[in-house]
């Protein structure tokens, strides 16, 4: 199994962990809700606990389709990034930059919105050395980004493993 595949499958398993974790939440809080009605407490706020925790666990539930894995496909002429809800075809673009992961730190500033459930995935409007970049990466990441400009918008993309080639010939 490669390195992308081993991220790709604790990437799935986290979210299966984070799921099983709120569906947890949520039955406590109906337990919780049942004990409190059959027996109710005599403080008014020990009456809002149940509803908070099936409130936590419904957030929790709410945010697991933001956490799901992102894909960048590097073509000829062309790159596809997807996300659960946006597939965005970037064409006619110019190679602004290209540098590595260790490199990161000196163009990317911050990104303020995006970080993932874990540090190989990010989708997220970042300040960076170029100006402001939709920064797109995925489990699958290799060591090779590349900032990318199309119709005044830039983005910083990490090539999947399997587009290395593709991207180097950039």
């Amino acid at each position: 199994m490669t390195m992308a595949q081993h991220r790709w499958r604790k990437h799935r398993f986290s979210l299966v962990i984070l799921y099983l974790i709120s569906v947890g939440v949520i039955a406590l809080g109906i337990f919780h809700f049942y004990l409190h009605s059959v027996n109710p407490p005599k403080e008014p706020m020990a009456r809002l606990g149940p509803y908070l925790v099936i409130g936590t666990g419904l957030a929790a539930m709410a945010t697991i389709p933001l956490l799901e894995p992102v894909r960048a496909v590097v073509r000829r002429g062309e790159i596809i990034l997807k996300t659960r809800w946006l597939t965005k075809r970037i064409t006619g673009f110019r190679v602004v930059k290209k540098f590595s992961t260790s490199e990161l730190l000196n163009y990317v500033y911050m990104c303020p919105v995006g970080w993932r459930l874990d540090l190989w995935s990010l989708y997220g409007i970042c300040s960076t050395a170029f100006g402001r970049a939709v920064a797109f990466s995925t489990p699958s990441c290799s060591d090779e980004w590349i900032v990318v400009e199309a119709d005044s918008k830039r983005y910083v993309i990490c090539c999947e493993e399997e587009d290395r080639e593709i991207c180097a010939g950039l």
